[in-house]
């Protein structure tokens, strides 16, 4: 290995540590470590050097990662193993037990470390956040993948994360400031952006959720306005009186 590709191999690293978490620090860094001292002293003084003062990545809001846990799971992925876990769903603030066959480990586009396959408890493909896995036992028994499921197609079809309900057009209008930002992002292989003669924009897309629709499209403010569809529009509506009424109440 060339010490080109070993400062590529340590970027790579400190961006998954930086964007995916704790999931594999401990192995990344222990293997990184073994390859450095193959190098020559001063090499490995310069290596470290750029990889930590050149090129940065700046953490987002990360969760913490069992590694024994993730460890288990992507072996129980691999080996098409079962697995019996206690899982936190946060909505309800309840814990249950499931048996799961895992199908793929996964980090989301907010770098979450997630998993999806068939809950026997619910006997459909479900995704859940490794964080939220309370514990984990792997089974003897062996599972077959169903052949209608596509990984690759699994993960690209949601707009963010949410998946399961009917499909649906959404159209979003962006005013001249907010256009910028949405031009320069393929957000979603679905996605077509009109450009207005004012400046301004209409994205469209294929969603298959609109409660992270709306959260996402909140984020742009005043900026940004549903067009499509009207249930879309009207949930948007709600949870800005409600906000409103919010502050109205602690403005008093």
């Amino acid at each position: 290995m060339t010490q080109g590709e070993l400062f590529a191999l340590t970027l790579g690293a400190r961006m998954l540590e930086a964007y995916g978490g704790s999931a594999y620090e401990g192995t990344l860094r222990s293997a990184i470590q073994q390859l450095v001292n193959r190098l020559p002293e001063q090499s490995q003084v310069n290596l470290q050097q750029m990889a930590d003062e050149r090129v940065l990545f700046t953490p987002r809001a990360t969760v913490a990662v069992d590694q024994a846990l993730w460890q288990k799971l992507t072996f129980a992925c691999q080996m098409n193993r079962q697995v019996r876990m206690r899982y936190f769903t946060a909505q309800r603030s309840q814990e249950t037990e499931r048996v799961v066959d895992p199908y793929v480990v996964y980090f989301s586009a907010g770098a979450t470390p997630c998993m999806s396959g068939f809950c026997h408890n619910r006997q459909a493909v479900r995704d859940f956040r490794v964080d939220r896995i309370r514990d984990l036992e792997l089974l003897p028994t062996e599972f077959e993948r169903g052949l209608d499921f596509d990984s690759k197609t699994y993960l690209e079809l949601p707009f963010l994360h949410e998946r399961g309900g009917e499909a649906m057009v959404v159209r979003i209008w962006f005013d001249v400031p907010t256009a910028p930002y949405i031009k320069e992002r393929q957000w979603h292989g679905s996605q077509s952006i009109e450009e207005h003669g004012d400046g301004s924009v209409t994205l469209e897309v294929v969603a298959y959720g609109l409660a992270e629709m709306k959260r996402w499209v909140m984020h742009y403010g005043q900026g940004a306005r549903v067009l499509e569809p009207p249930e879309l529009v009207a949930m948007v509506r709600e949870e800005v009186k409600g906000m409103h009424a919010t502050y109205k109440k602690r403005s008093k």
